[in-house]
């Protein structure tokens, strides 16, 4: 991963993303910032097509001029130096939802962080207005900051994952975690996602070291989450029981799989209501279902 797009519309949880971002990259030289703002000022249709493209460019100068300002007040509030991260600015005009995943292909994004809209859950960080269209529509992984988020130190990632299938895009979370130089703890909840693992056969070290040696990345481990049977449809409690007990740093997760994106949809209401989360949820597509 390069370069990371950093979308804004001047809001407290999407200041929330840019001061992570800045931090990730303060000491990752690797990272290159795109900090992003998509301006659609009404212009009435009836407009002239020149006096519309003057009216056009002057409202992506004032995008890119306010966008610049808050970059550089972010920066601040964080006392770092803006020369320390390297970064631009670019601001377009049009509907951020309509033109997000051609700007992801035209700037080259590897990666897109942004906030969640009022996120006090996974579901609502899973599924907020803004973050579940960005998802949809692009093919690159978001990394989303809920807007009650504490930054850390990224050292561990969790990923929930299906076992029988945890190759198919797990390059991406490697990928991540060399940027922080993190652990990867994959977890299976059983009866929940795709395939049933039985653990008093299942060969974890085997597995293991399958995957460090076609990744190249030794800082694996793998867990096996049940649930009791009155508790078996609820992928949230799974979800929840570890990230309580172990704190990862970010949660990760693949997004192509309907049935258990219905899953998280549809919990039960009870269990939601305790479910919260404080950590950032790195979410990607498998390669085979981008468009």
């Amino acid at each position: 991963m390069k370069k990371f797009l950093i979308p804004t519309d001047f809001s407290n949880n999407a200041g929330k993303a840019m001061r992570f971002a800045m931090r990730a990259a303060q000491n990752n030289p690797q990272m290159h910032l795109v900090f992003f703002h998509a301006t659609s000022t009404e212009i009435p249709a009836r407009t002239p097509s020149r006096m519309y493209a003057e009216l056009v460019e002057e409202d992506i100068a004032e995008g890119l001029e306010k966008l610049k300002k808050e970059v550089h007040a972010q920066f601040k509030e964080l006392e770092m130096n803006p020369s320390d991260v390297s970064s631009e600015t670019v601001a377009i005009y049009g509907s951020f939802k309509d033109n997000i995943q051609s700007e992801v292909k035209r700037l080259g994004i590897d990666m897109i962080i942004m906030g969640t809209c009022g996120a006090s859950g996974l579901k609502k960080v899973f599924f907020g207005s803004n973050t579940v269209s960005v998802m949809e529509r692009v093919n690159c992984p978001l990394l989303a900051i809920p807007d009650n988020y504490k930054f850390h130190a990224v050292k561990h990632i969790a990923y929930a994952a299906d076992f029988l299938a945890v190759e198919e895009g797990f390059e991406y979370v490697v990928e991540l975690a060399k940027l922080f130089n993190a652990s990867i703890d994959i977890f299976h909840i059983n009866s929940i996602l795709p395939h049933r693992i039985e653990p008093d056969t299942f060969d974890k070290t085997q597995f293991v070291e399958k995957l460090k040696k076609k990744f190249d990345y030794d800082a694996l481990t793998l867990e096996f989450i049940e649930l009791s049977e009155e508790d078996s449809d609820d992928a949230l409690l799974g979800i929840q029981m570890y990230v309580s007990e172990k704190h990862p740093s970010i949660l990760a997760m693949a997004t192509y799989d309907r049935a258990w994106i219905e899953k998280l949809i549809n919990p039960s209401l009870t269990k939601e209501m305790l479910f919260h989360t404080e950590i950032p949820l790195f979410a990607f597509k498998k390669k085979g279902e981008q468009e």
